[in-house]
């Protein structure tokens, strides 16, 4: 018979030291690497980086309230959570980082802390778009209650961008309207006659609205004025180009008069929101 190769055991001891020697020496590297890790500084964040978004500490981003001041750290932390929003009727446009600060890409507005948590009230949104008004005209002619009302039931039923702030920008929007456009009159009456109430809607040669609306109608109903007007600046910001949200609204195609007419009316609107602070209400 041939002589068999006598099998060897592995020593228990000698396998039990290897191992514990072996899980000593990845601990130590692992704890040479995490010092290593620790050190290093952190990679800056920038918009756009998907990969930063979620990777963000959360625990660590201090409270935010309306109308903060903030740290460009802050500021960035809070523009992926949601906490941030351009102080402009752009929005929702997206934040870019010009390295100082964050802000619309569209206008270049600075961004603000979000108005937070509680739905914007009727009553608010008017006494807003009076003061906002008032600053709008120079204390010259201040817009009525019945026009008030209907711009703010307008703003709330259908805002002309998404968001929290989207009925007080719609407002700001209408506000801007009736002042440069109306001249703050419920019964304005421009282009020979064509166009009609403070919005000046034009409805040449006894046209309706889309609603089937006359002018007369507009004239004398300042809520169905203000549906009008919101429908046709949502339908401007929607399908007119990012830089000319009234292009449309103002003459119906975007035109060198049409840029004109829409910066202007843009630019007081974006003063209105920026200066005009919202009346807050306390809950009990």
């Amino acid at each position: 018979m041939s002589a068999r190769k006598a099998r060897r055991v592995p020593n228990p001891v000698a396998f039990a030291r290897a191992r514990l020697k072996a899980a000593s020496a990845m601990a130590a590297a692992a704890r040479i690497v995490g010092v290593k890790q620790q050190s290093a500084p952190a990679p800056a964040v920038t918009t756009g980086d998907a990969g930063s978004r979620d990777s963000l500490p959360t625990s660590t981003t201090p409270a935010i309230r309306a109308g903060d001041e903030l740290p460009t750290t802050t500021r960035r932390r809070a523009a992926w959570s949601g906490e941030l929003r351009p102080s402009c009727p752009c929005w929702p446009a997206e934040l870019c980082d010009d390295g100082a600060e964050l802000r619309c890409e569209t206008c270049r507005a600075p961004a603000t802390a979000a108005k937070g948590g509680a739905m914007l009230t009727r009553a608010a949104l008017i006494a807003w778009g009076l003061a906002a008004s008032t600053l709008a005209s120079g204390g010259a002619r201040k817009l009525s209650s019945r026009v008030l009302e209907g711009m703010a039931d307008a703003a709330l039923a259908a805002p002309v961008v998404d968001g929290d702030d989207g009925a007080r920008v719609t407002m700001a929007y209408e506000v801007a309207i009736a002042w440069l456009e109306g001249g703050n009159r419920a019964d304005a009456l421009g282009d020979g006659g064509a166009s009609f109430c403070w919005g000046q809607v034009y409805l040449p040669g006894g046209a309706r609205t889309r609603e089937g609306f006359t002018g007369p109608e507009l004239a004398a109903d300042p809520h169905k004025c203000a549906a009008v007007v919101v429908r046709i600046v949502r339908a401007s910001i929607a399908h007119g180009p990012a830089d000319c949200p009234l292009c449309l609204y103002a003459r119906g195609r975007v035109t060198s008069e049409a840029r004109r007419l829409s910066a202007h009316r843009a630019a007081l609107a974006r003063r209105l929101l920026a200066t005009v602070t919202l009346p807050t209400t306390e809950t009990p």
